[in-house]
């Protein structure tokens, strides 16, 4: 006898759209609703016609690009002091854009350094995207490896856990012996 049958679950019985059945879970008050609705109807199409998203990546880069020098001119015990006290400026204001900026600066050098590659502007962009939660595709060769570890050094570095999944162990294995050295 399957578990559904034990348990009397027949279709109809489990909500539709439920993540967890387990669980009780409200039906959203009508406000609630009204707003899901309005960011979804009006709001977010509008944020993604005006091209905000690409535009703050842009000025990322920008600034990230600005900092180049002054990160190249700091050696490696000053580059891990900086990291060290970006924490307590991303604990206090998040992801905002200075401070991102000056992470992927520090990351941007590290690299350099140490593996001979720099990120490229798309990349640093994917990586702001990363941090602010959006999925995104890139083809092969586009350098997902070196682009995942810019968003996990901030999550790390402002005290949260980070996982990088993928469904090939050789990749793994292989990417994360590569990358290592640089942090």
């Amino acid at each position: 006898m399957s578990d559904a049958a034990a348990l009397n679950l027949g279709p109809g019985t489990i909500a539709p759209g439920r993540p967890y059945v387990e669980r009780a879970e409200h039906e959203p008050a009508w406000h609630e609703r009204l707003a899901i609705g309005l960011w979804h109807g009006a709001g977010l199409p509008l944020v993604r016609a005006t091209g905000a998203p690409r535009w703050r990546a842009r000025a990322l880069v920008a600034r990230v690009d600005a900092l180049a020098a002054e990160t190249a001119a700091l050696d490696d015990a000053q580059l891990r002091a900086q990291a060290r006290a970006l924490r307590t400026v991303l604990r206090r204001d998040g992801f905002e854009l200075a401070p991102v900026a000056r992470a992927f600066a520090l990351v941007r050098e590290a690299a350099g350094r140490v593996l001979g590659q720099r990120h490229y502007a798309t990349q640093l962009m994917v990586g702001w995207w990363l941090l602010d939660g959006a999925l995104v595709e890139m083809a092969t060769g586009e350098g997902k490896t070196f682009v995942g570890p810019l968003a996990c050094f901030l999550r790390v570095l402002e005290g949260m856990h980070c996982h990088v999944v993928t469904v090939n162990d050789y990749l793994v294995r292989r990417d994360a012996n590569w990358v290592r050295p640089a942090f």
